[in-house]
């Protein structure tokens, strides 16, 4: 088992490190016994043998691996996660590490060391407390990637001592998000009637985005901080909810807690109150370390909640509260301290629901929300996937839903599908306007939300398998029961069963050709095949006498059905 090289202040140190567990997997318990704010480098070398790739939270398909003079990746309590993998093309990790340090910031740096032929992994940080103790988990050895990374996510929750709220089934919902279809020209009736439709559609969730709390449309947030709803917008607000929540919608309304705008009545109250002023949001980010900070805040929340009974939160830019190394430790505790006061004051309304965004991810942050979302990428389905594979991998207790849907609405059908297909692994949110889309569209719409509403159980709460991570996870199983569920985003990718274990198999095309490619063993199969918008196009009886490499005919953005006689 590899031992770190332990730094302080750039000095080899000569410090007592104890392991516990197996020989491929071991707990590695290091006590810093020096003053705090001095500088603490662990240093691991990594014999480059057959290690291709490296995976992290926040990784955003970018795997290679890089040099070790590159940047390395900053993690705190609202950034990231401290846990990785080193990768081979075979979906195999041979050293993998996390790191119970979830507060205090560190900054990662994995790359090809020249003079050794290894992969140097540099952990920095500033020793926040004397006698500090930490823990890292090592596991070596060949081992399926993905179920590595969930092991060490699972340890690190362990070692946070996170307490995690129950997740409502309607966390599990569909989702109409306001934002990429209205941006901030939101309307009481134009939101009320996109709900009526897509509650029919199958969203059980309204999200009302930017826009509610201003009447210019700018974008950026010179006038957050306020939180006054615009009554040009919505004069009767109180009832705008209750007519939503009429249609057993859900209502939950953005909210940007760290800013404050420049042209908000509260800018001169917190002028000195902030970390430091945003220029291009024409915003500043408040200093969540004062206590008249947090006040303000869990007031402007709580009162807004009771005076308008809405059913949850997205709560967003979380990740900004930051400033200086030597005092974001500070600042995080801060952070802290309003979530849980937050938390205290929601003890009532079990039920409530609040939305994080990818990267604030850390375990600790996990107990303060229901839901967790892609960071925003419009229009692309890939890092849609990419980012909710991440998430489902580092976030495993919470509901993890995808960035808001759209696309260009004279896109192809088939092309659509792919937006709704890439993101089956989470929950999907969905922001095009309805009067837009065609009766193709609703029809594929409507398909994929049934399905995935059928198939909910299989496809977001049993074994996840993604593999090939540099390929954007060409290809994604679950499975449980009997039952399994292959999304194929690769071409001409050959998914081979083994054996007979499942009495029924579906694979998704998520490709842009009409084949798909299985190796099947010797059985008799019914072969039911289904076109983007759910009309089933094929119904085949075979039986295989050996195993045979089929190809077969399976329409863009379509499903292929086997079972087993």
């Amino acid at each position: 088992m590899l031992l770190p090289h332990v730094y302080i202040n750039d000095v080899l140190e000569s410090t007592k490190i104890e392991e516990y567990g197996k020989q491929d997997y071991v707990t590695q318990h290091i006590v810093i016994k020096k003053e705090l704010d001095q500088k603490l480098r662990l240093v691991y070398f990594v014999p480059l043998l057959d290690l291709q790739f490296m995976w992290h939270p926040t990784s955003d398909g970018v795997v290679f691996l890089k040099n070790e003079w590159d940047e390395g990746t900053t993690i705190r309590l609202n950034k990231s996660q401290p846990v990785f993998a080193l990768i081979n093309q075979n979906n195999q990790s041979l050293f993998s590490l996390a790191i119970n340090e979830l507060i205090n910031e560190m900054v990662l740096t994995v790359g090809v060391h020249e003079e050794s032929a290894s992969v140097k992994v540099t952990i920095e940080m500033i020793i926040p407390s004397e006698n500090y103790k930490l823990a890292l988990s090592v596991i070596t050895g060949r081992r399926k990637w993905s179920e590595v990374v969930q092991e060490q996510v699972n340890w690190l929750y362990r070692e946070s001592g996170a307490q995690l709220p129950k997740i409502p089934a309607t966390s599990f919902e569909p989702v109409l998000s306001t934002w990429y279809s209205f941006h901030q020209h939101v309307t009481d009736k134009g939101i009320l009637q996109e709900s009526e439709y897509y509650k029919a559609l199958g969203a059980r969730t309204l999200i009302l985005d930017d826009g509610w709390q201003t009447n210019d449309s700018s974008r950026r947030y010179a006038y957050a901080g306020d939180w006054q709803v615009s009554s040009e917008k919505f004069p009767n607000f109180t009832q705008h909810v209750k007519e939503v929540q009429s249609l057993e919608m859900n209502y939950l309304v953005w909210l940007s807690l760290p800013y404050v705008g420049k042209n908000s009545e509260n800018w001169n109250l917190f002028k000195d109150d902030f970390l430091y002023v945003d220029e291009f949001q024409h915003a500043g980010v408040l200093d969540i370390r004062k206590e008249k900070v947090r006040a303000y805040l869990i007031k402007t929340i709580t009162s807004f909640i009771d005076k308008y009974s809405i059913d949850g939160l997205k709560i967003d830019f979380l990740e900004t509260f930051f400033l200086d190394k030597t005092i974001n430790f500070e600042i995080s505790k801060g952070l802290l301290l309003l979530l849980e006061e937050l938390k205290k004051s929601l003890i009532d309304k079990p039920n409530f629901l609040i939305e994080f965004r990818q990267d604030y991810i850390n375990p600790l942050m996990m107990q303060y929300c229901q839901i967790v979302r892609s960071k925003d990428c419009p229009n692309n389905y890939m890092l849609n996937r990419i980012r909710t594979v991440d998430l489902r991998l580092s976030c495993p207790f919470t509901a993890v839903h995808s960035d808001m849907i759209m696309w260009n609405k004279d896109e192809k059908i088939e092309d659509a599908a792919l937006h709704i297909i890439n993101t089956i692994f989470s929950v999907p949110q969905l922001s095009m306007k309805y009067d837009e889309l065609s009766k193709d569209e609703i029809q594929m719409i409507t398909f994929w939300l049934d399905f995935i509403k059928e198939h909910q159980e299989l496809l977001l709460h049993s074994n996840f398998e993604p593999s090939y991570p540099q390929e954007g996870y060409s290809v994604v199983q679950v499975g449980q029961l009997g039952v399994t569920l292959t999304a194929i985003f690769g071409e001409k990718k050959v998914i081979t069963r083994i054996e007979n274990l499942c009495k029924k198999e579906i694979f998704v095309n998520g490709t842009k050709v009409d084949e798909l490619y299985l190796s099947l063993p010797k059985g008799n199969y019914k072969i039911v095949i289904k076109n983007c918008i759910g009309v089933v196009t094929s119904i085949e009886n075979k039986e295989l006498l050996e195993t045979q490499l089929m190809v077969i005919k399976v329409p863009r953005s379509g499903l292929l059905i086997i079972d087993t006689e």
